[in-house]
């Protein structure tokens, strides 16, 4: 089986081999897809924003500098298209009820062990804004830096790691005050 050569790819996709997009795809498109979802909050908006990323990307790729890694820019165009996505529904929306997101990103090995710790972890990432909400997922599942998480989001370093503090702050106030004493540190 032939690995996977990122550079290689991406230079074949830039010389008119579009076939070769679809391993882009295939590498990038769960990580991606569980961002969409994270902000978004369900399977079939996720599915979209994933797409119109990916389409994005592609039409975009010409600009690609290589001066950071693919995935940091691919993942600042899932990131930008599902905000952006999810301040337009947020805009139509009359209500202001939180979203209902899909997996957990913190404390997973814990909580698939824990099926009710799981159901809480949940909860308390549903209460979080989506952009709080997508630093999270990019920072524990996507085991991002907080500078990768910065040129991903366009947030300086310093303010990704206040909103990532914040973030932690939030669900640790959640379980506070739902009487939940385990820490996600």
């Amino acid at each position: 089986m032939k690995q996977y050569d990122e550079r290689l790819t991406l230079e074949s996709v830039k010389a008119g081999n579009t076939s070769d997009f679809r391993l882009i795809v295939e590498r990038y498109e769960k990580k991606a897809y569980g961002l969409c979802l994270r902000m978004l909050g369900n399977a079939e908006d996720a599915a979209d924003c994933l797409q119109d990323s990916f389409v994005k990307a592609y039409e975009r790729l010409g600009q690609f500098r290589g001066e950071s890694k693919f995935s940091t820019w691919l993942y600042r165009i899932v990131y930008t298209t599902a905000l952006n996505r999810s301040a337009a529904r947020k805009r139509r929306r009359e209500s202001e009820a939180p979203p209902e997101l899909g997996e957990g990103a913190r404390a997973e090995d814990r909580a698939e062990r824990d099926p009710a710790l799981s159901a809480w972890i949940e909860r308390a990432l549903d209460a979080l804004p989506p952009a709080q909400s997508a630093l999270i997922e990019l920072y524990y599942r996507d085991d991002l830096t907080i500078a990768e998480i910065a040129e991903t989001t366009g947030l300086s370093e310093t303010n990704a790691k206040v909103t990532l503090h914040r973030a932690r702050e939030r669900i640790r106030q959640y379980f506070k005050t739902h009487g939940i004493e385990e820490e996600l540190r």
